[in-house]
């Protein structure tokens, strides 16, 4: 692999990687000077056998400072990765289709989220201790289904999660469903004048860097 194919692969996967997980704010189109925006309540993140595809769908709402009313409706967001294909380093952006778009039906999205909500405390987690040696719980998973992510709030709380999906467990079929059930009611819009905001520049060779501090204060 060539240094220019190698820039390639390093540049679609980092911002292949920040796309799927998307913006942390999400920017109407303006009105005059100013533009309201939007910040994601959830997030499900699909991550299929040996990542042959990457998906996500999020839920943005208005949260837009020192405003009472006219508020944005909410929006969905859905991002799709063919990952394996930026592996080889041939492309210069990811293989990544992102679809924005407005609620078919706000009561159906309102249901889903208040679902999760209500159920959270069921997540599953198998508990090891101290992990001395890469220690691992053994648990049963669906081979041919994705692991999941979930990201969701509240605006006081807040709950990240991350799992195989496991057998027999109704909360991970639940965020399989959910993540379908909302896909459905994306309804396309043109996304001209949108614009999405990261905390990292995606337009540079490296948009993520690392940084290691040696406890010495005032070192930079």
């Amino acid at each position: 692999m060539d240094d220019i194919t190698q820039v390639n692969r390093r540049r679609c996967l980092a911002v292949g990687w920040e796309l799927i997980h998307g913006p942390r704010a999400l920017f109407s189109p303006p009105k005059g000077d100013e533009s309201d925006w939007l910040e994601p309540q959830l997030c499900i993140t699909l991550r299929w056998p040996n990542y042959e595809r990457i998906e996500s769908i999020i839920v943005y709402v208005d949260n837009t400072m020192n405003k009472e009313d006219k508020f944005l409706p909410p929006m969905l967001r859905h991002a799709v990765w063919r990952y394996p294909d930026d592996l080889l380093g041939a492309h210069t952006w990811p293989s990544i289709v992102v679809r924005l778009g407005s609620l078919k039906n706000q009561a159906t999205v309102h249901a889903s989220l208040t679902n999760l909500e209500q159920r959270i405390s069921h997540l599953s987690y198998s508990p090891i201790g101290l992990s001395l040696k890469r220690d691992v719980p053994n648990v049963a998973v669906v081979p041919h289904l994705p692991e999941y992510s979930l990201s969701l709030r509240n605006g006081v709380q807040s709950v990240e999660h991350s799992s195989c999906f496991l057998v027999d467990d109704s909360m991970s079929s639940m965020i399989y469903d959910s993540f379908n059930a909302l896909t459905a009611e994306l309804s396309d819009i043109d996304p001209h004048g949108w614009q999405e905001r990261y905390d990292r520049n995606l337009t540079t060779e490296f948009p993520a860097t690392s940084w290691d501090w040696d406890y010495h204060v005032g070192q930079h």
